[in-house]
């Protein structure tokens, strides 16, 4: 397919999906709508199967990357779905300054969520668990800490605190 492509003259690219997800469109609108600022500090454990996505997210949410540094694990860790691979420790700067610190690694299990992002903004705080989990909410204006969970009835583009058929309901 890459082939025929190239040779009708069009480019290709991948594209990182978990920023259409229903979870990271409701996280962007709720930290516009409560005018939570920039982002100051990102923090992530991410299995190796969406690290790619994750860090899309990141730059998604916080803008791109000034300066990074990263270290690698002494074990080799056997992952499911995964090749086994060292644990990776990244910090890293974003172009507006944040601060953030990413962890991958293989080892994680398929039953717990396979990342979490806690995107810390001036005045307020995101923490996303895995794209069906959960979306937690500190709003420092309101002083309220919410947690929402996917509804098993999705209606795109409607975020609500109510218990009524939107996508996104409190726990």
């Amino acid at each position: 397919m890459l082939a025929m492509a190239a040779g009708r003259g069009c480019e290709t690219a991948m594209v990182f999906n978990y920023r259409f997800f229903g979870q990271s469109i409701a996280a962007r609108e709720i930290a516009a709508a409560r005018r939570f600022g920039r982002v100051i500090n990102i923090t992530g454990q991410v299995h190796y199967a969406c690290w790619s996505h994750c860090i899309d997210l990141i730059h998604c949410f916080a803008g791109g990357i000034r300066e990074i540094t990263a270290l690698s694990g002494p074990v080799t860790r056997k992952g499911e779905r995964v090749d086994p691979a060292r644990d990776v420790t990244a910090a890293f700067i974003t172009v507006d300054g944040a601060a953030g610190t990413l962890i991958g690694t293989a080892g994680m299990k398929w039953q717990h969520p396979l990342f979490e992002l806690v995107f810390t903004f001036e005045n307020g705080r995101l923490h996303m668990r895995d794209l069906d989990g959960s979306l937690e909410i500190l709003d420092g204006a309101r002083t309220q800490h919410e947690r929402f969970r996917l509804s098993a009835i999705p209606r795109a583009g409607r975020i609500t605190t109510s218990h009524s058929k939107n996508r996104w309901r409190p726990t």
